[in-house]
């Protein structure tokens, strides 16, 4: 029975929902974020077997800290900017020019990497089913296929949803202006900016929806192409499945991504502010770095490194215990600065009360936190010790030295990591300790924490391409002959 999936189509297929929607001003229902994650699952196996569907794959890479970095504006904007006390800006004039700011950041950025990505992505696609005689390209228009056409469409698409959305905040350059009596601007066009927003909502709506059909009707038609799917599944089991090296490479590289991610996330990071200092929908003590976050990159680190070391039941067991720990100091905190701040667990009652709670769950939470880290680092380990060795053309005597030597040099950089581990908690521990005194503790931990992701970027680096030495790709094996 022939499957008629599997090769990623239906993934692309489904990022295409949350690639379509135009922005309006700071909201984006629908998070390109998670588009640009699903297209990425869809390119894991067909990029291998086209170069320029390869070089898609590593510009959406690309696409996806631009389009974390616009969900963190986005929050930053909503939720401080716009709550910002009135004293600071009589003018009126934070939030537009902030929102005037990011949407042209964004209509500059994703101009420059978005169009050449989606331009790969469609040549590429193009290329691989002309190169199997696929059934859906038959029916060219103009001699150009679908794929060309929405290699076209896409310069168009990016273009256009951009600027759609970058007009309408331009208006805010003439409330400044207007004060000041500038011949130019004699109307402040900001006050209708909402009604402009309307209007130009429709051309943005009729682009983006005309995008997102094509979409649909390229992918779908080639998913529902059968004996185009087959011949890709079978390039990609006959010619990549088989390649261990190149397999590895990926989850290794990925794998230890995650763990720089978790290592960063472990640090305190708290926005404290003066109740007085803000108006009251400003939300007080969230913690933007939470430990459950960390725990769950941990988590999929280990699962991607499975075939090298194997998951013990006591590591499923303290990443467990660890999230639901983090989980629960991170809404304690953000329950106890919603009616509280730092300072008045020093005078109320139940503040203190309250406050006490949170620095049992938060020492918790951090000891556990450590303690997954610390598996981290002997899980990097061991698989050093299983499977870092160095071969000095078959001479066994200096290859063991040579090996000896070289893992010494790793088992050092991680006992410093583990120090730092130890310290970081510490810290933190001490951070919720002294919170109501002294408000700076805080740095002590997030600076210990930066010194810990570049001791493991370096150290792991290093490692990822001892491995690869390893266990090299196929296709870049010399031939011995």
């Amino acid at each position: 029975m022939k499957k008629k999936n599997g090769m990623g189509f239906g993934l692309m297929l489904a990022a295409g929902v949350f690639l379509w929607n135009p922005v309006v001003g700071m909201t984006d229902v629908l998070p390109d974020l998670i588009g640009y994650l699903l297209l990425l699952g869809g390119l894991s196996r067909i990029a291998d077997l086209n170069d320029v569907l390869g070089e898609a794959r590593e510009k959406f890479r690309g696409a996806v800290w631009i389009a974390l970095g616009e969900l963190l504006a986005q929050f930053l904007v909503n939720v401080f900017i716009k709550n910002a006390p009135v004293v600071n800006d009589p003018h009126g004039q934070n939030l537009p020019a902030w929102t005037l700011l990011f949407s042209f950041v964004m209509f500059a950025v994703e101009c420059w990497f978005l169009i050449p990505a989606y331009r790969s992505l469609f040549l590429g696609l193009g290329a691989l089913a002309e190169r199997k005689n696929a059934a859906h390209l038959r029916a060219n228009r103009r001699e150009r296929s679908q794929y060309e056409r929405m290699a076209g469409f896409s310069v168009l698409f990016v273009a256009g949803k951009n600027l759609l959305s970058l007009l309408p905040e331009l208006t805010s350059v003439t409330t400044y202006e207007s004060e000041l009596g500038n011949p130019f601007f004699r109307f402040d066009w900001y006050s209708y900016s909402d009604m402009i927003r309307l209007i130009l909502l429709v051309p943005a709506l009729l682009l983006t929806l005309a995008w997102l059909v094509c979409w649909i009707r390229v992918f779908a038609a080639a998913r529902r192409d059968a004996d185009f799917q087959t011949a890709i599944r079978a390039d990609y089991e006959t010619h990549i499945l088989p390649d261990y090296g190149l397999l590895l490479g990926r989850r290794v590289c990925l794998a230890f991504l995650l763990f720089r991610f978790g290592a960063a996330f472990s640090a305190v990071f708290l926005l404290l502010q003066d109740r007085d200092a803000l108006v009251q929908s400003v939300w007080h003590g969230v913690e933007l770095l939470p430990d459950w976050a960390a725990v769950g990159f941990l988590a999929v680190g280990a699962w991607l490194t499975r075939d090298l070391v194997r998951i013990r039941r006591a590591e499923i067991g303290f990443g467990v215990a660890a999230f639901l720990a983090g989980l629960s100091e991170w809404v304690w905190c953000a329950n106890y600065y919603r009616e509280y701040t730092a300072m008045d667990a020093r005078y109320v009652a139940a503040a203190y009360e309250r406050i006490m709670v949170l620095r049992v769950v938060g020492s918790l939470s951090a000891i556990l936190t450590a303690v997954c880290l610390c598996l981290m680092v002997f899980r990097v380990r061991a698989i050093i010790r299983d499977r870092l060795r160095v071969d000095y053309d078959g001479d066994e005597v200096h290859s063991a030295v040579a090996t000896e030597r070289l893992r010494a040099e790793y088992r050092a950089r991680l006992v410093w990591a583990t120090i730092l581990v130890c310290l970081i908690a510490a810290g933190k521990i001490a951070d919720l300790i002294l919170r109501p005194w002294f408000a700076w503790v805080w740095w002590i931990p997030m600076l210990l924490t930066a010194v810990l992701v570049l001791v493991l970027a370096s150290l792991l680096s290093d490692l990822s391409e001892a491995l690869a030495s390893r266990y090299p790709p196929k296709r870049d094996r010399t031939d011995p002959d």
